[in-house]
């Protein structure tokens, strides 16, 4: 994944100098001093947890990129471009600011050239990776901006998958006896990260297309939903839906996180359904496929001629 990243980079940032780097969600800042040994001219990496920022600024110094490379500890919605930070000096009796002295540091100088990120989830979009590029291409990017990742796809496929020990937090039903399905209403409607090969499960249909992203369309929608018709290919129940996703850094690199990629860092993403379906081989399904600004969800139901209700 890291040399991925690092190759993209250099494609990024080879041949053009004077190029300023956005990374959003700095983390350890290892993308960030990527940016700077491919050749960037400054680069601002935000990162909000300050435990982390604060070590990423000691790595950055450790690495001699202190010139290059500042942390700024803030979420990248609260970055501000030009205008300097109120300076803030502590005196015994607490903390003051200095309003429009103009001594405080800017968070950005000018609008980023090109912005990296790896604010992914196994869900894709959980880290808020819709929401932080508009926001950016709106007050942080120069218009046509180069961004890294510039697309993603996401496949799912429908899996039986019977109760056995953890990783597994599924839906609660019979629990010595007595019914705890109401308990339900209480827990949201998520996934849960799990790696497919360490769990007893089957596939229950052909893996499908969910949704693509084109993070470089500064028009990117917010929320999708689509129905896809399917097949059940095997007698049995489906318990869940699993999905993972293809993140395609630029046209030659890309990271897939598939459950056949024993070497991927990410874990697929199975969201529960609440009610579970009983199919027979054969039977003509339907998924409701929906995504909104942070998260991917699912639904599904036989199909037929009058619609039935679907389980979620």
């Amino acid at each position: 994944r890291n040399e991925a990243y690092y190759r993209a980079l250099r494609r990024a940032l080879a041949d053009t100098r004077g190029l300023q780097v956005l990374d959003v969600g700095a983390g350890t800042g290892l993308l960030g001093m990527m940016a700077a040994k491919c050749g960037a001219e400054s680069v601002v990496s935000c990162e909000k947890c300050e435990p982390v920022a604060a070590s990423a600024e000691e790595i950055v110094a450790l690495n001699r990129l202190g010139g290059k490379v500042r942390i700024v500890r803030k979420h990248s919605s609260d970055l501000i471009v030009g205008q300097k930070r109120p300076k803030i000096f502590v005196s015994g009796f607490g903390f003051y600011r200095l309003h429009g002295d103009g001594t405080g540091e800017q968070d950005m100088e000018a609008r980023a050239d090109v912005m990296v990120s790896e604010i992914v989830d196994c869900g894709l979009l959980g880290e808020g990776m819709i929401p932080s590029l508009r926001d950016a291409r709106k007050r942080l990017l120069v218009p046509g901006a180069r961004v890294i990742p510039e697309r993603a796809s996401i496949h799912c496929v429908c899996i039986q998958c019977p109760e056995q020990s953890a990783p597994l937090a599924r839906p609660l039903g019979a629990v010595h006896g007595f019914d705890f399905s109401l308990y339900n209403q209480f827990c949201a409607a998520s996934y849960e990260q799990i790696r497919l090969s360490t769990i007893e499960h089957r596939f229950m249909t052909d893996v499908a297309p969910v949704f693509d992203f084109d993070f470089t369309d500064p028009a990117m929608p917010l929320d999708r939903t689509r129905t896809h018709p399917c097949v059940a290919t095997s007698t049995g129940t489906i318990h869940a839906v699993a999905f993972w996703f293809r993140l395609n850094l630029d046209a030659e690199e890309s990271l897939y996180t598939g459950p056949e990629n024993a070497t991927t860092c990410w874990k697929q993403a199975v969201q529960f359904l609440r009610a579970p379906l009983d199919v027979e081989e054969g039977h003509p399904l339907e998924v409701l496929m929906s995504h909104d600004a942070t998260k991917v969800s699912f639904q599904c139901r036989i199909a037929c001629a009058e619609p039935v209700e679907w389980a979620a």
